[in-house]
């Protein structure tokens, strides 16, 4: 356990390192879209295989003020978009063996779906495919990329 924290810890300042952002002292990021006193924050649902990647997603996310709902596999996901209240849907392509790209296209059949943003690794993402999301983040990512994209859907 004790060597997990040490590296979860370690990714997270990696990519603080990566971004040029310091803990301290970094006000340059805006604020979330603030509600009021008694409303929740938004929820945003991350879906990754990568249990590092939902760990840096969560963290800056709520430290942004975002509430943050995990999902490590498109079943998983499709429950939580029953069962929760979400207003934006950060998804992986590529989920485990699953394809996030049908996610998407299912939940958007449902109707009433949430902002979905593709986040890829991948260079190949067709413009059609594209088209159909919401927002497109590529791996890796900056955070100020991540947070505005985030912050422009959740906001309309």
């Amino acid at each position: 356990m004790r060597g997990r924290t040490r590296k979860r810890v370690g990714v997270i300042y990696h990519f603080w390192s990566v971004n040029e952002i310091s803990v301290e002292t970094d006000t340059a990021l805006e604020s979330p879209p603030r509600m009021g006193e008694d409303a929740r924050p938004p929820t945003v649902l991350v879906v990754d295989d990568d249990a590092s990647l939902r760990l840096l997603c969560r963290v800056n996310l709520e430290l942004d003020g975002y509430r943050v709902l995990e999902a490590h596999q498109v079943a998983e996901a499709e429950e939580l978009l029953r069962s929760e209240t979400v207003d934006l849907v950060l998804l992986d392509v590529h989920v485990g063996p699953d394809s996030g790209i049908e996610l998407m296209r299912s939940v958007r059949e449902q109707g009433g779906a949430p902002p979905i943003v593709l986040v890829t690794g991948s260079a190949r993402l067709d413009a059609d495919t594209q088209a159909e999301a919401d927002g497109v983040v590529g791996k890796p990512f900056r955070l100020e990329e991540l947070l505005g994209v985030v912050r422009r859907l959740v906001s309309r």
